[in-house]
């Protein structure tokens, strides 16, 4: 059976956090926030998890690293972040969209089945809510197999948008220190 997965796509501030928060709510939903920032912000900055655990002490992101990879000493983080950044980088839409997918490596889908696959288990939910926001990424998610993808693509009336991009985010997460964005 596929993992099913909600892809929700838009712009920053556009609301992707309330809507996550709000199917998460539904029953056999898992809002995952922000999927393509495991790599990253989890296991090389070891950001705090929204339980105010660290990424690595996180019990839920822990046992979904282990079952998915074996633990963290098995994932090279590095090169992920760096393949996801070639892959999804605005100027490389082009050259996935035209190759239909080719340009991403074989290893990195699977990498990514293995993830989704593991949060589906963990979390015991039918459907996984990945916030990501990013088309490209979005793309890339698509290509993965065993996942079954649905898109939403949110978008904000501007004036709104235009107003929270105003005032000052502050950003629990980062190494303890409250990061503005």
């Amino acid at each position: 059976m596929k993992t099913r997965v909600l892809y929700i796509a838009g712009t920053g501030r556009s609301g992707s956090t309330l809507l996550a928060r709000i199917l998460d709510g539904s029953g056999g939903v898992f809002a995952g926030g922000e999927l393509r920032y495991v790599w990253q912000r989890g296991l090389l900055e070891d950001r705090l998890c929204g339980c105010g655990e660290p990424f690595s002490k996180c019990p839920f992101w822990t046992e979904v690293i282990d079952r998915g990879f074996g633990g963290a000493a098995h994932i090279d983080a590095q090169s992920l972040v760096a393949e996801q950044w070639a892959l999804t980088r605005l100027r490389q839409v082009p050259r996935i969209l035209t190759t239909g997918g080719g340009a991403v490596s074989a290893e990195y889908l699977r990498t990514l089945s293995k993830l989704y696959r593991a949060i589906a288990e963990v979390s015991g939910c039918e459907l996984i809510v990945d916030s990501s926001k990013l088309p490209s990424y979005g793309f890339v998610v698509g290509q993965v197999p065993g996942l079954d993808v649905r898109f939403a693509h949110l978008i904000r009336d501007p004036r709104g948008a235009a107003y929270s991009w105003t005032r000052t985010k502050a950003l629990p997460d980062a190494n303890g220190a409250m990061q503005q964005m």
